[in-house]
């Protein structure tokens, strides 16, 4: 979730690299940077390592990984996310994180905007229940054209520790 490989030069953007790992729906839409001063000065630090992912929202960008599950608990999905100001007058970069089973159902699903006027990440997390299978945990760049580029850094799934589950609905 770190995407520190493949390892680019230091302070570049890299559009012919795909993060291990990860699967792009589109090669010409995901690079890589490695920011480790803050590339080109527009771009924030990275979150943790030296690299993370752009996806592009020309017209559409998904990165991708599926991951197993092999014990029932509450999952915390984690990761930071950036919208980079241009200074060129746009104000959004509406993304969508979904994780979905091994039927392609969606498990959950919500969308963010990180822009901001500072070049910073900002922190997001979302809890869901899962059973033992297959997941499909996507980031897709809303496919608006003309808006800023979408950054993701430290991606992280963890079961939480000493987690309830509600088996059966509380009773009036």
């Amino acid at each position: 979730g770190s995407f520190e490989s493949p390892s680019i030069a230091p302070n570049t953007y890299n559009a012919n690299v795909t993060p291990a790992s990860w699967q792009p729906s589109n090669n010409n839409y995901i690079a890589m940077v490695n920011g480790v001063s803050s590339y080109s000065g527009l771009w924030p630090l990275p979150e943790d390592g030296q690299q993370y992912v752009v996806l592009t929202p020309s017209p559409v960008a998904t990165i991708f990984q599926v991951f197993t599950v092999t014990s029932q608990g509450n999952y915390d999905l984690s990761w930071f996310g950036s919208a980079p100001n241009y200074s060129d007058g746009h104000s959004s970069s509406p993304y969508s994180v979904t994780v979905s089973n091994a039927l392609a159902q969606v498990v959950a699903t919500t969308s963010f905007d990180d822009y901001h006027d500072t070049p910073v990440f900002v922190s997001h997390s979302m809890q869901m229940l899962l059973i033992p299978g297959q997941y499909t945990l996507a980031f897709q760049c809303e496919g608006i054209h003309g808006f800023q580029n979408t950054l993701i850094d430290n991606v992280s799934v963890s079961l939480q520790p000493n987690s309830l589950t509600i088996t059966k609905e509380p009773q009036s």
